[in-house]
């Protein structure tokens, strides 16, 4: 069997001495990288459009109602809450072997157009789907007009 050598990381000596790690700057982690790791909860969120509403629909797994927050002005939609780790329910106390669930606080904002009306907005949190409905004001919904043909004169 032959030993294939370890790729050599060539860094100055000036960065090792400020305390520069190279593996943790390769996987582009902070120096408190355990607690960083378990507090990246970052949902995504897609936005459509209908004829009449901008759909919002987000995926927030764990997320419970009432730690989940909705506000929304005439620009922007800032959507906020919790993730907490679970805890065995009864029973005796789990030593943890590996964690790679996030848990922790998370904040999005998102940039609304001009056109919503944000008195009718809606939001529903259903099997970990947060789902907003931000309704068109009645001048930004498209309308389709008739157009009359002009009979030919003889």
């Amino acid at each position: 069997m032959t030993k294939v050598p370890a790729p050599r990381v060539l860094v100055p000596a000036a960065a090792l001495k400020s305390g520069f790690n190279p593996v943790r700057a390769i996987l582009g982690l902070a120096r408190g990288w355990p607690f960083t790791l378990r507090n990246s909860f970052s949902p995504t969120f897609d936005v459509n459009e209908r004829h009449d509403v901008y759909v919002v629909r987000g995926d927030l797994p764990g997320v419970k109602v009432q730690d989940l927050e909705v506000l929304l002005s005439q620009k922007r939609v800032k959507i906020s809450g919790k993730r907490e780790e679970e805890n065995p329910v009864g029973g005796a106390p789990e030593l943890r072997y590996r964690s790679e669930r996030p848990y922790g606080k998370f904040s999005r904002t998102l940039k609304l157009p001009p056109e919503v009306d944000v008195t009718q907005c809606q939001a529903d949190l259903r099997d970990g789907v947060l789902t907003l409905e931000l309704p068109k004001t009645h001048q930004a919904v498209l309308r389709k007009i008739a157009v009359k043909a002009e009979r030919a004169r003889t």
